[in-house]
């Protein structure tokens, strides 16, 4: 089944036959994108991330003031994306570098994060990013 243009503009979250609407986002669908990039590169920046998932998520995830709670000017995704970045800093998995505002994995004290990277690299079918390959 294949939309019209004018069908397209109707129903923008429309995505085929099984779906009629694209669901919202969670942390959960979030971590994903934050993985690859991380497993790619080492290290990521939240821009990449909202880029990243801007492709495939629905347009409500995209507007500013989606709750009367959060007071600054992100979007839903925005937040999404924060919530995710910090609690990865907060268990250890990251490091924040706040001069070039990008986040990088790290080992950890003794590689005590080596297991939840080896998750991430088996879940993903990846391969270490290679400032981890060094420090083995």
């Amino acid at each position: 089944m294949s939309f019209s243009i004018e069908e397209a503009e109707i129903a923008p979250g429309t995505v085929g036959i099984l779906f009629d609407e694209t669901p919202k986002l969670t942390t959960a669908d979030v971590k994903p994108f934050v993985w690859a990039i991380l497993l790619y590169r080492g290290a990521v920046a939240m821009h990449e991330v909202v880029a990243s998932v801007t492709q495939v998520c629905a347009y409500d995830d995209l507007i500013t003031g989606w709750s009367e709670e959060i007071e600054d000017d992100r979007n839903r995704l925005e937040w999404l994306v924060g919530e995710v970045l910090g609690d990865m800093t907060a268990a250890g998995l990251l490091h924040y570098n706040q001069e070039k505002d990008i986040w990088t994995l790290v080992a950890g004290a003794q590689l005590q994060n080596l297991p939840t990277i080896i998750k991430a690299v088996a879940g993903t079918d990846g391969s270490l990013p290679m400032h981890l390959r060094a420090e083995l």
